[in-house]
């Protein structure tokens, strides 16, 4: 299976975590109500022991698995959809995951965004 997101920007935001279970490099993740990922991975021992991991909260440019079916236009909001493990346009009852910053055709399963796993947060 491809990365769920890819970290193309040289910097970001983290907060550290102590996962609930095993995370895959790449893997999106909710914690309480943050989404993120990580770039390594964080076995179950390491989350056994107690041990944090860097959950990356935001980049400001992203490499994503996409819903296949979608064109992305630069601006408009992106969500998390973990019953498909893809970003979507379609916001549903979804989780706000950040924006397009590249235009994408419908084909493409890959697109590119700016990652704001707290952008949630900020919806009133």
């Amino acid at each position: 299976m491809a990365k769920e997101v890819e970290l193309l920007s040289p910097t970001y935001e983290e907060m550290r975590v102590i996962p609930a279970g095993a995370v895959v490099a790449g893997e999106v993740v909710k914690y309480n109500s943050v989404l993120g990922f990580m770039l390594i991975d964080h076995s179950a021992a390491q989350v056994a022991a107690g041990e944090s991991a860097a959950l990356i909260t935001k980049a400001a440019k992203c490499k994503v698995v996409k819903n296949t079916g979608e064109v992305w236009v630069p601006g408009e909001p992106v969500y998390w959809d973990p019953a498909n493990s893809e970003f979507t346009n379609t916001p549903a009852t979804l989780d706000l995951a950040g924006h397009v910053i590249e235009d994408v055709a419908s084909a493409p399963i890959i697109g590119y965004i700016n990652f704001d796993g707290m952008a949630e947060l900020l919806v009133t």
